[in-house]
């Protein structure tokens, strides 16, 4: 059975109209008018079909990465003042050991 991707609107000489694009089989699309969509009796419910930009943001983006990025987004601050702090302890050590080496 044709499962419904997205809707959006088209415009049909000159007149706006609300079209669903449904998945005949693996690879096969067809665009329906609203009233055809719900007559056919297609699933999920016209109006609970994402819109076409929402529906491609959701391709472009699965739940796992964008987790990992708002993770990495939250992290990264904190993780760049802790190298700044090691990276400034880092380098007093290795002055003070080549100031203190110098003067034997």
């Amino acid at each position: 059975m044709a499962r419904g991707l997205w809707r959006c609107w088209v415009a049909k000489n000159g007149v706006d109209v609300w079209t669903a694009r449904i998945e005949i089989a693996r690879g096969e699309w067809a665009d329906l008018t609203q009233a055809e969509y719900e007559a056919a009796g297609h699933a999920p419910p016209f109006w609970d079909l994402p819109l076409e930009a929402d529906y491609m943001e959701s391709l472009r983006m699965n739940p796992i990465e964008s987790r990992i990025i708002e993770t990495e987004m939250k992290i990264m601050p904190g993780f760049v003042i802790l190298m700044i702090i090691l990276g400034g302890a880092a380098a007093a050590l290795f002055t003070a050991y080549t100031f203190f080496n110098l003067n034997r």
